[in-house]
C-alpha cells in the first residue's frame, strides 16, 4: 500500500465557504505530519494564503460564473460550456502542479477536475444529489445521474455531514443505495478548535452581525439592502463583507463595516453579537452548528440549495428566515429568538477521516 504523506488540498472558489470548511481538514493533515500544499483561486485562494503562509499555494482556474438568472440551476445550465472548459483547465493545471509538488493524495472540495487516475483522489461535497427548482422537478433523476457520473471519477467521497436522522443537510446529503466509497465525516467548521468566550449580550435591542457571502452581483445587492435598513437601527451593527483581499474598516453611523476579519477576531464578534444575519450557505450553517448561535437566514435568490436549507431549518423550528425581497430588520428582531438553533455540536471528523484513509488505496 502506498504511504500517503504528501497531500494536495483544493477548494472551490464560489464564495469563501468551501475554503473555510477545509481549514479543519488541512489542520488534520498538518497535525498528522503530512506535507500539505493548497490550491484554489480568487478570494478563496487569498484566504488560504493568508492563513497558511508556510504552505505552498497554487492558483487554479476560476469558474467565474456570472449570476444573472433568478434560478441558480438554470444559471448553471446556461453556462455549462464555460464550466466544462474550466474543468478541462483544472486537469491541465493539476498536471503542472504535480510536477512541482508530487502529491500521493488529492483532496478536492467540489472541484470536479482535480483528480488523477494514478493518485488516490477524494471528492468532498455535502450534495450527493442536486436539487432542481420545483418547476424542473422532473429533471431531478437526470441531475442525480450526471452528478454521480462526475463523482465516480474519484476514489472516495467525503460528506461533511452526519448519516441518518442527525443529519444537517437533509436530502442533499442523504441518498438511498449509498455507494461503498462514500464516507460521512461529520460537520466541518473553521471554529471547531477555538476556545469560546461567554456571550455578554445584555441589551434588549440586540447588536447585529451581518455575514455577507456568495456570488456577485447577489452579494453586493444584499449588502445594499442591509446597509439601507441598518441606517435606522438604533443599536450597533457590524457588516462583514466577505472580501479577504484587504482588511479595510469603516464606520457609517452605528454600522461598522469590515471587508474581512481573521477567525479569532470574527469569533469574538460573533460571541458578543445578539443576532447574526447571513446567507444559508452550508458552511455557515456548519459554523453555527458548532458555535451554538441563533441566526436568521436570507438565502441567495434562486439558489435552490440555500432556499431548501433555510426552509428545512425553519420548518424544524431551528432558524427564522426571510426572502431577500421581504427583508425587514424589525420583523427579524421580533422573531429570531423564537427559534432554537442547534442543540448538539458533536465532532467526529478526525476519526472518520482516519477510517476513510485506511481504506484508500
Amino acid at each position: 500500500m502506498v504511504k500517503h504523506n504528501k497531500v494536495l488540498i483544493a477548494a472551490l472558489d464560489w464564495g469563501l465557504g468551501h475554503a473555510t470548511r477545509m481549514i479543519p481538514v488541512i489542520d488534520y493533515f498538518l497535525e498528522n505530519n503530512y506535507e500539505v500544499a493548497l490550491a484554489s483561486s480568487s478570494n478563496a485562494l487569498v484566504l488560504l494564503k493568508n492563513r497558511y503562509k508556510q504552505l505552498k499555494c497554487f492558483e487554479l482556474p476560476t469558474y467565474n460564473i456570472k449570476y444573472s438568472n433568478k434560478s441558480m440551476v438554470m444559471n448553471m445550465i446556461s453556462q455549462l460550456p464555460k464550466i466544462q472548459t474550466t474543468i478541462s483547465k483544472e486537469k491541465k493545471e493539476l498536471n503542472r502542479i504535480l510536477i512541482e509538488f508530487s502529491a500521493n493524495l488529492i483532496i478536492s472540495d467540489n472541484r470536479y477536475g482535480i483528480y488523477h487516475k494514478d493518485i488516490p483522489s477524494v471528492f468532498i461535497t455535502h450534495q450527493l444529489q442536486i436539487l432542481p427548482p420545483n418547476i424542473m422537478k422532473v429533471t431531478k433523476p437526470i441531475f442525480k445521474a450526471l452528478h454521480k457520473e462526475m463523482m465516480l471519477k474519484f476514489n472516495q467521497i467525503w460528506v461533511p455531514d452526519f448519516q441518518g436522522d442527525d443529519n444537517i443537510a437533509g436530502e442533499l446529503s442523504q441518498i438511498k443505495n449509498l455507494p461503498e466509497n462514500v464516507f460521512y465525516i461529520g460537520a466541518l467548521s473553521r471554529f471547531i478548535n477555538y476556545q469560546r468566550a461567554e456571550n455578554k449580550q445584555t441589551n434588549n435591542l440586540p447588536s447585529i452581525l451581518v455575514l455577507l457571502s456568495g456570488p456577485e452581483p447577489a452579494r453586493s445587492e444584499f449588502e445594499s439592502i442591509v446597509l439601507q435598513q441598518l441606517e435606522n437601527y438604533k443599536a450597533n451593527s457590524i457588516v462583514l463583507r466577505g472580501l479577504p483581499s484587504n482588511s479595510e474598516k469603516k464606520r457609517l453611523g452605528n454600522i461598522t463595516i469590515h471587508n474581512h476579519l481573521e477567525d479569532k477576531e470574527l469569533l469574538e464578534i460573533i460571541d458578543s453579537s445578539g443576532l447574526i444575519i447571513s446567507r444559508s450557505g452550508y458552511s455557515t450553517i456548519m459554523d453555527l452548528y458548532y458555535l451554538g448561535m441563533k441566526a436568521v437566514f436570507v438565502p441567495t435568490p434562486g439558489q435552490t440549495e440555500q432556499e431548501y436549507l433555510a426552509k428545512k431549518l425553519y420548518e424544524e423550528s431551528r432558524f427564522f428566515y426571510q426572502k431577500q425581497n421581504e427583508f425587514d430588520i424589525d420583523r427579524i428582531v421580533e422573531n429570531y429568538s423564537k427559534y432554537s438553533g442547534f442543540n448538539s455540536n458533536k465532532s467526529i471528523y478526525k476519526n472518520e477521516i482516519k477510517k476513510a484513509l485506511k481504506q484508500l488505496n
